[in-house]
């Protein structure tokens, strides 16, 4: 699970007065155990493992630093035998997402290769076409997820994404799909984070059973924090 912000949320737990008593007293309990409804500042929690997908959607450097923290976080908490980081790009968002080279979790198949960090849609189709094989084939390591970053300004084939998200909870694969607004993104995408323009706020809607988390403060990382975390990881 990785988190993504946080907000006022409904406690998960009540009290129940038990019957009698003077009114007055009932109420002035009610009032004090009423005040304790809602927990302040609560984490807003992603399990990408479970959704298998989300999508990030906003203005682009809010996207950027939404989506550096979520990987980070997977990176930190999962070891490279557990995790495998990929990411598909553009060329105009490499410079936000160059530092992720630097994760052991980015498997490099030679000194000068970028291994599973590319560029550019014929790459972009070809990795997560390899992807899909692998799903396909069980060739991927027992116990071990691979979670891919899609830069959605790349318009991959429609046909190739719905296929990789209809089978990413069943095949170790979580995706985190980084667009310019929600109407951009993908249909199957499980989970949906709206980034507002103007604050760092956050709507988050998990669309299968539709709940959802309004005007939660969002998380973030700046590109340096990112590269310098990355590098100690390195």
């Amino acid at each position: 699970d990785v988190r993504i912000g946080s907000a006022d949320q409904p406690a998960r737990s009540r009290i129940a007065l038990g019957a009698g008593g003077s009114p007055e007293l009932r109420q002035e309990a009610e009032a004090a155990l009423g005040r304790h409804d809602t927990v302040r500042s609560v984490p807003v929690i992603v399990p990408l493992a479970q959704w298998g997908s989300v999508g990030i959607a906003g203005p682009r450097d809010r996207v950027d630093a939404l989506g550096r923290w979520i990987v980070l976080q997977a990176a930190i908490l999962q070891p490279p035998s557990e995790l495998r980081i990929c990411a598909v790009l553009s060329p105009a968002r490499v410079g936000a997402w160059d530092w992720l080279k630097w994760l052991p979790h980015v498997r490099a198949h030679s000194p000068d290769d970028d291994g599973e960090l590319v560029v550019g849609g014929p790459a972009a189709t070809a990795l997560l076409e390899g992807l899909l094989v692998e799903v396909a084939s069980g060739s991927q390591a027992p116990g071990r997820r691979t979670l891919v970053v899609v830069d959605g300004s790349l318009t991959p084939d429609a046909r190739l994404v719905a296929r990789l998200l209809g089978v990413a909870v069943a095949g170790g694969v979580s995706v985190a799909w980084l667009a310019e607004d929600s109407a951009s993104l993908p249909n199957g995408m499980a989970a949906i984070v709206d980034l507002d323009s103007a604050a760092a706020r956050l709507d988050l809607v998990e669309v299968t059973s539709g709940v959802t988390v309004s005007g939660a403060s969002a998380d973030g990382v700046p590109l340096a924090v990112a590269e310098a975390t990355a590098r100690a990881m390195a």
